[in-house]
C-alpha cells in the first residue's frame, strides 16, 4: 500500500470504521509511533472486537473489497482492487480489559491492557500498539528486511517496562482456552528438531490428567505461560510446563520452576518429578541447569504408568525422567 501523502492511505481506510473500535498494529502501527511514514507497505494491521467483526468486513465489501481469506473470527483479509490489502483480526476483549485473539490451530495472541497507546497521525486520533508490545511482537519468528527498519524506527521511544512477570496460581476453572492456546503455541518449538506432529491427547488421557492436577501456575497478566502440577507417588510432579515464544529467554521459565518448587515444599514434599525430551535445549538440558538429575533407578508406580504411557512421546525422540531435592 503506497506511503504516498503521509498518513491519507491509513487514514481513509480508518475512516470506514467510524465507531468501530479499530486499533492498529503492524507497519502502519510504527509509523503512528515514529510520527512519520518510514517506508512503503504492503497491507494495513487492524484489530477490531471479535462481535465488530461482521459489521467492519461488511463495510469494506460495501466498497468494493474483497475477503480473500476468511478465518472468522480470528482473521480476515481484504484486498481491494487499486492493490490494498486489510490484514483485520478480531480479538476477544475480557472484563478486566485484556484481549486475546485465538486461531483455528489453537495459535495465540495476546493483547494485554499495556499494548495499546493513543497517538495522533495527521492531528486523527489513532490507537496504535505501544513500542513495548511492537518491541514484543517482533520475537519469536526469523527477521524480515523489514524488521530492523521497523524496530529502528522506534528505538528512540522509551517507554517504562509494563509487562508483569509475577508467578500465580490459577484458580480452578479460569481461562481454560488460554492456558490451552500456549501450550499449543509453545509445541510448535520442537518441530525443528523433528519431533513433529506431537500426538494428540484423546479425551480419556485429558480426564485422567485433569483428576491429577492439583494446581496450575501461571506467568503474567495476561497468562504468557503456565505450570500445571500434578501429585504422582505421593509428591509434585510437572505435568506441563510452557511458555509462549516470543515471551521465551526472559527467564519465565526458571521463574515457574521456582514457584513450582515452593508450592511442593509447603505441602512437604522432599522432591519433585518430571519427564521430558531429553535433548532439545529448553527441555532436558535446561532442566539439569535449574537443579534436576536424570533418574536412572526405580520409580513409583503412578511414575512409572504414567511413563508407559507416554510411548507415542518416546517414539519421536528419547525421553527422560528427572527429579530435583528439595532439600
Amino acid at each position: 500500500m503506497s506511503s504516498e501523502g503521509g498518513f491519507s492511505p491509513l487514514l481513509a481506510v480508518l475512516a470506514r470504521l467510524e465507531g468501530v473500535d479499530a486499533r492498529l498494529g503492524g507497519g502502519w502501527g510504527i509509523d503512528v509511533l515514529a510520527g512519520r511514514v518510514t517506508r512503503a507497505h504492503h497491507d494495513i494491521d487492524l484489530f477490531v472486537p471479535e462481535l465488530s467483526v461482521p459489521a467492519a468486513v461488511g463495510r469494506f465489501t460495501a466498497d468494493g473489497w474483497s475477503v480473500v481469506l476468511d478465518d472468522r473470527p480470528c482473521r480476515t483479509v481484504l484486498a481491494s482492487g487499486v492493490g490494498g490489502r486489510i490484514d483485520l483480526g478480531g480479538v476477544r476483549y475480557r472484563p478486566d480489559g485484556h484481549g486475546v485473539q485465538i486461531g483455528g490451530e489453537g495459535d495465540l495472541e495476546l493483547f494485554p491492557t499495556w499494548a495499546w497507546t493513543e497517538r495522533s497521525a495527521d492531528g486523527h486520533r489513532v490507537i496504535c500498539l505501544t513500542a513495548e508490545a511492537q518491541r514484543s511482537k517482533h520475537r519469536g519468528y526469523p527477521e524480515r528486511p523489514e524488521d530492523g527498519k521497523d524496530l529502528a524506527a522506534i528505538a528512540h521511544i522509551d517507554e517504562p517496562p509494563c509487562f508483569d512477570p509475577g508467578v500465580w496460581v490459577l484458580p480452578p476453572g479460569e481461562e481454560e482456552e488460554l492456558i490451552g492456546g500456549i501450550e499449543t503455541a509453545s509445541d510448535l518449538l520442537v518441530e525443528p528438531f523433528g519431533l513433529w506432529p506431537l500426538p494428540a491427547m484423546d479425551d480419556a488421557t485429558r480426564a485422567e490428567e485433569a483428576a491429577r492436577t492439583a494446581a496450575t501456575l501461571v506467568v503474567g497478566r495476561p497468562p504468557v505461560g503456565f505450570c500445571r502440577l500434578e501429585i504422582v507417588d505421593g509428591h509434585t510432579h510437572i505435568g506441563q510446563l510452557s511458555v509462549l515464544p516470543e515471551y521465551g529467554r526472559r527467564g519465565l521459565g526458571r521463574s515457574l520452576i521456582e514457584s513450582a518448587c515452593r508450592w511442593a515444599r509447603g505441602r512437604g514434599d522432599d522432591l519433585i518429578t518430571l519427564t521430558t525430551f531429553a535433548h532439545i535445549p529448553f527441555n532436558g538440558p535446561f532442566y539439569r541447569r535449574v537443579g534436576f538429575v536424570d533418574v536412572t533407578g526405580p520409580t513409583g508406580p503412578e511414575l512409572a504408568d504414567l511413563v508407559a504411557h507416554e510411548a507415542d512421546l518416546a517414539r519421536l525422540g528419547p525421553r527422560v525422567t528427572m527429579a530435583r531435592a528439595l532439600g
